[in-house]
């Protein structure tokens, strides 16, 4: 039986350029993971911020805190629904800081 040391050199050189291969592989779905999960935590800052903005300034159930303004500001604020323009304002702002870091898009 004959052994082979050009082809068992050949085996090897492969499996290692496979094995540097996956780990690069490995490392490009990891920096891309990565991403997704800072862009989804920007996402879930956006949302914590407008749920706080909509439960603050929601009307009437928040009207003690307005009480200090007179009764035709806080009927304007209810009637042009500044809850929802607040909410509005800061998840453009959000999706803004977001688009900042994604590269050719920002």
């Amino acid at each position: 039986m004959d052994f082979d040391v050009f082809g068992w050199f050949n085996y090897l050189l492969d499996s290692i350029k496979n094995i540097i291969w996956n780990v690069l592989v490995d490392f490009v779905e990891i920096i891309r993971d990565l991403f997704y999960w800072v862009f989804d935590l920007m996402l879930g800052f956006g949302d914590v911020m407008m749920s706080w903005v909509s439960s603050f300034v929601s009307f009437p159930s928040s009207i003690a805190l307005w009480a200090g303004l007179p009764p035709d500001v806080v009927a304007l604020a209810s009637n042009v629904q500044l809850d929802t323009a607040l909410s509005i304002i800061i998840s453009a702002l959000v999706v803004r800081f977001v688009l900042n870091f994604i590269p050719l898009v920002g």
